[in-house]
């Protein structure tokens, strides 16, 4: 069986078209449906309860963020399969199974990711490689943004790659993930410490540590209307959110000396621009997917 586990706030529209392709994609009534919902004011969880009875719904009193209600949907999974499904998304005819199938052929692979597009189609990037040290010097510096084709960045992004083969990859956007109930056992929940941003990153990294591979999957298509819940927080916040998660993955698998490094590049950077707002510009937003 497989346990669909969303995360929604404010997105009650978008929730139920997610719903309902999941149910046109794949078998409604083999799937485990859980639903956190943090809190929302649109009316999301009273639309779940109305039309969607068999989600198995948890109503957060409080704006729990992404990963500590994500866990909670993770903690009351019971399929052998997990798949982590962002709200704005509509998963293709059979994109569940591809994966699933996926999974079943590679036994190295831990993890396995969709193909995610854009409405008219096109390819939406994900897969990457885990972050150099360099590599986030340049996106607290802000050459990332002003020099997108350095070297640096290409690697990361494996540029050379053009996302229509099937691949095993560093770490896969959260989007769209299934992991194996194995995994989860052997890896562990998210990381809290990383309220939104790099919790996929660094679950995919120590998916590696145990030996598991992730695997990219172009025959499962999802679409993607790409952060939603996202936009509804004031640049300041996501901008901070963004940058404590990028100190934070710093701490953890470079270093204290090396995290106080990459604070003061935020910080610097951030004095400089209230003397002028368009000095150096603030990141790229996509490192740690």
């Amino acid at each position: 069986m497989i346990s669909v586990c969303i995360v929604s706030y404010n997105t009650r529209a978008l929730l139920e078209k997610c719903l309902r392709a999941l149910e046109r994609a794949d078998a409604a009534s083999a799937l485990d449906l859980v639903v956190a919902d943090n809190a929302s004011r649109d009316g999301s969880a009273e639309m779940l309860a109305q039309q969607f009875p068999r989600v198995r719904l948890i109503r957060n009193a409080q704006n729990l963020d992404y990963t500590r209600a994500m866990n909670q949907c993770l903690k009351l999974a019971r399929g052998e399969w997990l798949l982590l499904l962002n709200p704005d998304t509509e998963p293709q005819p059979d994109a569940l199974r591809e994966l699933q199938r996926a999974l079943e052929r590679h036994a190295d692979w831990g993890a396995a990711g969709a193909r995610l597009e854009f409405a008219d189609g096109s390819l939406q990037r994900t897969g990457a490689r885990f972050p150099t040290l360099l590599y986030l010097m340049y996106e607290a510096l802000g050459v990332n943004a002003r020099v997108p084709h350095n070297r640096e960045r290409a690697k990361y992004l494996y540029a050379d790659w053009d996302r229509a083969t099937g691949r095993a990859v560093d770490a896969l956007s959260g989007a769209c993930l299934m992991v194996r109930r194995a995994v989860l056992e052997q890896v562990g929940l998210l990381d809290e410490r990383f309220v939104m941003y790099a919790e996929e990153v660094d679950w995919c990294k120590r998916m590696a540590a145990r030996g598991w591979r992730v695997g990219y999957v172009p025959t499962a298509r999802v679409l993607h209307h790409a952060e939603q819940s996202a936009r509804q927080i004031p640049d300041a916040r996501r901008n901070a959110l963004y940058e404590n998660s990028t100190v934070e993955y710093t701490r953890k698998y470079f270093g204290a000396p090396a995290a106080f490094w990459i604070r003061g590049i935020f910080r610097a950077k951030e004095f400089a621009r209230r003397f002028n707002p368009r000095a150096l510009p603030i990141h790229s937003h996509e490192a740690l997917l």
